[in-house]
């Protein structure tokens, strides 16, 4: 009769190639010990520093008789745990799978020694040890037999594995690691699951000191998310006090996440933020540096499940949230890892959540994808209420500083007349009194002008948000008008087989094209105002570039044959700033452009084109924006900025307006050339750019160019 055998190199392969990692393998032995109803694990370091040293790992769980060693120690691949049978003792549900885990471990030295006292046998021990040199060199694995023994002994109930000679050295992060892991493995936040690995090393006192501190209290706000078994969810937000600030149950959810699905299974997700200013933390019993170095350790978003940490959720480097992606977004009002700390707990029993064969991570399946997105949510809820109350303080801010300037100037003036009647000779008083009125005067004249750009601008805001408002409802019109389109595309060919490509072709031709500009134009006021736009931020202008040239496209290549090319030529093409700023000024020079050609006598109507081209100058990025229409005409140049200036009968006059503006919020300046390179108008834009290698403030003998100097 014949069976499968198998190489040793088999044991090899599934240790070692499965779990890499020397902490991970040896968390693999200690989750055997939690799933034997352990309440205390250690392991011990001896010699590791050098070859040849040795890792002791002991626990105080049931223990294991001869035929459960045989049967269900030595038996790879399939596991006896099942979630519906939870240990005896502390009903825990298994933790462990298919028995490959300890194979990592027991793989890192050259013998293992294994020794086991099962509860309902006190002063009895089973032991056995594993040569793998000998196992290594034979033929096949099942031609090698270990001898169970057994023996008295005084020890209570438990197990202890050694795993002698070790192949390698334990470098102090290795060891550090495998600290961190150790502390974390069993939910160190103030739940206890009943079960305490320890480490028997000086970098695990250390640790277990640092994550003992526990300054949750110290926390700005405290996100509390739930999910029942029927997928329902509640979140609630505190403060340092404990007070709820905000709270939603499943129907609100469930309304303003209508896209979102969560898994039928109970969760409990917390997350603590902090905010680290120097005024809120003088009043509370812990400095900055003390939460940042705990957080340092603890910092993070961990899973939990079925008591224990799942990696690498949770890991320094793993990012599993996006947390700090999301930050990026909105950082004045998200928390990064680095300061923020969180548990997801998932009990699982339905086994919805799939370990991945190298035990790091779950399968990405539904259930897993679902969890995600419950957790994301909770972060975005807590993240929109924060963004609401930091508008609705910087509102607060806005008002009562206007408020008080407007009284600092009556103050002042109020301060100055009385210095003038008391301390002006009265033979001067007349001429410094005219001298104030006349200031007076041309004071009341700016803020008039800059009431009326206020005006000017807030009216253009107004056109702006109501496009924005009504573009939905346009869209839905233009959808209507492109399935009649295809309808008429439909009958017409099914009604006129013959004449159809005669009659009707080209119109319908015509008719989409005319619908994919209108498509685009539905989009244009939702594009360009979308909140996260108006952050200034770090931004690549070639990315702002290349989304503003998409978004005109349908307009100037389609509609009207005018071809935009791009030219990239410069090496450092980030700038500081809000990218509407760099939309606004490229979209009105784009308008400009694509008017010069539509809207002028005598201008080309073949081989239309723009350039948009970059380059550095100095410190400073210039981008050209240029045409080969006809220049500009009829007006001076430097008149050009001015509102209400335009040769087109049609326009505002406000788009260059807005677009020097912004230059110059920007920390630039924009210039004009009538006829430029290409024979049209040629604007360039000076802005300064991030240089990464004068961060301290050096200037390196560079100035920013002028546009005279181009």
């Amino acid at each position: 009769m014949a069976h499968f055998k198998f190489s040793p190199q088999i044991l090899a392969r599934l240790g070692e190639e499965l779990i890499s990692s020397f902490e991970q393998s040896i968390i693999e032995l200690v989750k055997n010990a939690y799933d034997a109803d352990a309440t205390e694990c250690a392991i011990t370091l001896n010699n590791t520093r050098q070859v040849g040293g040795s890792i002791e790992i002991s626990d105080n769980g049931v223990g294991m008789n001869a035929d459960e060693i045989e049967n269900r120690w030595f038996l790879i691949g399939k596991s006896q745990k099942n979630v519906n049978n939870r240990t005896p003792k502390y009903d825990r549900i298994p933790a462990g799978s298919k028995g490959l885990g300890r194979l990592a471990a027991l793989r890192q030295g050259a013998r293992v020694y294994l020794a086991s006292r099962p509860e309902n046998e006190l002063g009895t021990e089973y032991y056995f040890e594993i040569d793998w040199y000998a196992l290594d060199n034979s033929d096949s694995v099942d031609t090698v037999e270990f001898k169970i023994e057994q023996r008295s002994t005084n020890k209570g109930q438990g197990t202890d594995i050694t795993i002698g000679n070790l192949h390698t050295i334990l470098s102090d992060r290795e060891v550090k690691k495998l600290a961190r892991e150790l502390i974390l493995l069993s939910d160190p936040f103030g739940d206890p699951t009943g079960f305490t690995p320890t480490l028997i090393a000086p970098e695990f006192a250390e640790l277990e000191e640092r994550v003992s501190s526990a300054y949750f209290d110290a926390a700005d706000y405290h996100l509390h998310a739930s999910l029942d078994p029927n997928g329902k969810a509640e979140f609630s937000l505190r403060n340092p006090s404990g007070q709820i600030l905000v709270a939603a149950d499943a129907e609100a959810i469930a309304k303003k996440y209508s896209k979102s699905r969560y898994p039928n299974m109970r969760v409990e997700f917390d997350f603590w933020a902090f905010v680290f200013e120097r005024e809120s933390f003088s009043t509370r019993r812990v400095t900055i540096e003390e939460v940042k170095k705990w957080l340092d350790t603890m910092g993070n978003v961990s899973l939990y499940h079925r008591g224990l940490r799942v990696r690498p959720y949770g890991d320094p480097e793993d990012d599993w949230l996006e947390i700090n992606k999301l930050r990026g977004r909105t950082p004045m009002t998200r928390p990064a890892t680095s300061t923020s700390i969180g548990k997801i707990v998932v009990e699982d029993p339905e086994e919805m959540l799939l370990p991945k064969t190298d035990r790091l991570g779950f399968v990405d399946n539904e259930a897993f994808t679902q969890l995600k997105t419950f957790a994301t949510d909770a972060l975005r809820w807590m993240a929109d209420y924060r963004e609401k109350e930091a508008a609705k303080l910087t509102e607060l801010k806005r008002t009562v500083k206007k408020r008080q300037l407007s009284q600092n100037v009556e103050i002042a003036r109020e301060n100055l007349t009385q210095a003038i009647r008391e301390s002006v000779p009265v033979s001067v008083r007349p001429v410094v009194q005219d001298a104030y009125q006349k200031l007076e005067v041309a004071v009341e004249q700016e803020y008039e002008a800059i009431r009326e750009d206020i005006q000017l601008y807030r009216s253009l805001a107004t056109v702006g948000t109501t496009s924005a408002t009504f573009a939905h409802e346009s869209g839905k019109r233009v959808t209507l008008l492109d399935k009649a389109t295809s309808r008429i595309e439909t009958q017409g060919k099914r009604a006129f087989p013959d004449q159809y490509e005669r009659i009707l072709a080209i119109p319908v031709e015509s008719l989409r094209k005319a619908l994919a500009a209108i498509k685009n134009f539905v989009k244009f006021p939702v594009h360009l105002l979308k909140r996260g736009k108006r952050r200034s931020e770090e931004i690549n202008i070639h990315n702002v570039i290349e989304e503003s040239v998409t978004l005109f496209k349908p307009f100037l290549e389609v509609g009207s044959g005018i071809t935009v090319e791009i030219q990239k030529n410069c090496q450092s093409s980030n700038i500081f700033g809000s990218v509407a700023l760099l939309e606004s000024i490229l979209t009105n020079l784009l308008t400009n452009a694509g008017n010069a050609f539509f809207n002028t006598r005598g201008a080309r109507l073949s081989n239309r084109k723009i350039i948009i081209r970059t380059e550095n100058i100095g410190n400073r990025i210039a981008i050209r924006v240029m045409d080969n229409a006809l220049g500009i005409k009829g007006v001076d140049v430097e008149d050009i900025w001015l509102p209400g200036i335009t040769t087109n009968p049609d326009g505002t006059g406000l788009g260059l307006t807005i677009a020097r503006d912004c230059a110059e919020d920007l920390g630039g300046e924009i210039t004009a050339i009538a006829n430029g390179e290409l024979g049209g108008a040629e604007f360039i834009v000076l802005l300064p750019v991030i240089d990464y290698t004068r961060l301290g403030g050096e200037n390196n003998g560079h100035s920013n160019p002028s546009a005279t100097e181009l």
